[in-house]
């Protein structure tokens, strides 16, 4: 796993983009997949010139009981169980849910992921009407309230989780565009849409598969306290199932202000620094112990230069691609360079 921090305009989305073209020319379809966490727009047009498909969270649907059952887990709803309570939370829109209301949860999981289990995945995936149904038939006051409480997502106008996974998964490279979810739904779509690529990284490993996630502008994960720690959990496990992770953000310092986002910048062995501000450079350095002498390769310098941690390691770096290219006007979102064509 790897993070590329830099402020807007130091390059950060041009690196990744740059990386992700070279991996997928690499790396035939059948060997690895590519996924991208996009949540302003800003991947779709190197997504589709690369052959794949651009989902838009919100308007097309994504199961949120989708399940890859790894049978060698002890507990092969564990993780789902963990999941759907935090769901169950955003949707209650409380305090947080009390230990009966999470034990109910827990039941209701179990009940409606058993002919699922028992066919050992062969099944179709329950849904989120299948689910409301068993709250509905417990005779129990904290269900039925869960029950109305999720009415508005399986009956309503919030009922895009409520129907099938309608992406094309036979595509080797999905960008996730999150830019169209209002901002009731981004929290809960935005966690949805990370349970779903974790269940697509844990099918590729079955498959033999390698599967590069790419989370731009990650910062925006934790500003919201679920989505931060379900993302930092997702990049734990990735490792487990031969996924990598790269996290890009301009915002290295509200990643840096949430305990679970400092954590895993500080156990992070590939970080690569681009230009910073003056505040983020010093916490930076801090972090990783670096000299005032190796801080001036990623404070106040051009686009594309920086300095990268590997391990132990130091190094300074210049990455830039021609601009009379396409592949430069392909990977590059600066408004004032005209549009690709």
């Amino acid at each position: 796993n790897g993070f590329v921090l830099g402020m807007t305009g130091g390059g950060k989305s041009f690196f990744c983009k740059d990386e992700l073209v070279s991996l997928r020319l690499k790396y035939p379809p059948d060997k690895a997949d590519f996924l991208v966490l996009d949540p302003e727009m800003e991947w779709a047009r190197v997504a589709t010139e690369l052959g794949g498909e651009v989902y838009h969270v919100g308007q097309d649907s994504i199961n949120p009981f989708d399940l890859e059952l790894d049978l060698t887990e002890r507990s092969p709803l564990a993780y789902k169980t963990e999941f759907i309570t935090t769901f169950c939370e955003k949707v209650s829109e409380g305090d947080g849910l009390d230990a009966q209301t999470k034990s109910l949860i827990d039941r209701a999981v179990r009940m409606v992921y058993k002919d699922f289990l028992k066919s050992k995945g062969k099944k179709a995936a329950p849904l989120l009407g299948d689910f409301r149904s068993v709250l509905l038939n417990m005779e129990n006051q904290r269900a039925q309230e869960l029950a109305l409480s999720l009415e508005r997502f399986v009956d309503g106008a919030l009922n895009t989780f409520a129907k099938p996974t309608n992406i094309d998964s036979g595509s080797s490279l999905i960008c996730y565009s999150l830019s169209g979810l209002r901002d009731q739904m981004k929290p809960i779509g935005t966690l949805i849409t990370l349970d779903h690529l974790l269940g697509r990284v844990m099918r590729n490993y079955k498959q033999g598969k390698i599967t590069f996630v790419y989370a731009d502008e990650f910062a925006l994960l934790f500003q919201d306290e679920d989505t931060g720690k379900f993302f930092a959990n997702l990049w734990r496990r990735i490792r487990k199932y031969n996924g990598y992770c790269t996290g890009a953000t301009q915002n290295c310092e509200e990643v840096l202000e949430s305990e679970s986002g400092r954590a895993m910048l500080s156990n992070t062995d590939f970080v690569v620094m681009l230009n910073q501000s003056p505040t983020n450079a010093h916490r930076l350095a801090g972090l990783y112990k670096i000299t005032e002498n190796q801080e001036k390769f990623f404070k106040d310098v051009p686009p594309g230069h920086g300095l990268m941690k590997v391990g132990g390691t130091l190094v300074p770096f210049v990455s830039t691609v021609p601009r009379d290219t396409k592949l430069y006007r392909l990977l590059s979102t600066n408004p004032r360079e005209g549009k690709w064509d």
